[in-house]
C-alpha cells in the first residue's frame, strides 16, 4: 500500500516551475520588479496554461497581482473581464 505522504510529496515535487524569463519580459517592469520568486512562477504557470487558471494561494500571497501579471501578458487578446465582489469596487 502507498504511503499517503509520499504520494503527495511527489506530486509537490513535480510542480516546481522555473521562471520563465520570456514570459516576464512581455509583462510590463513595473508590475514584475517588486514580484516575489514563487509570484513569478504562478504568473509563468499561468501563461503555461493558456491563461486558465485558478490561482488559490493563502490570503495575503499576491493573487491579485498575479492575476493581473497573467492578464497583462495576454493584453494584446483584450477585452477583458474582471468579476469581483462590489466591496472591491
Amino acid at each position: 500500500m502507498l504511503n499517503y505522504f509520499q504520494v503527495f510529496r511527489s506530486a509537490d515535487q513535480k510542480r516546481k516551475h522555473e521562471v520563465d524569463h520570456n514570459v516576464l519580459s512581455k509583462i510590463d517592469p513595473y508590475l514584475v520588479t517588486d514580484l516575489f520568486d514563487f509570484q513569478k512562477e504562478g504568473i509563468c504557470f499561468g501563461v503555461s496554461r493558456g491563461g486558465r487558471v485558478l490561482l488559490a494561494d493563502d490570503m495575503g500571497l499576491g493573487k491579485t497581482i498575479q492575476a493581473l501579471g497573467v492578464a497583462h501578458y495576454y493584453v494584446s487578446e483584450w477585452p477583458l473581464l474582471i468579476a469581483t465582489p462590489s466591496s472591491m469596487k
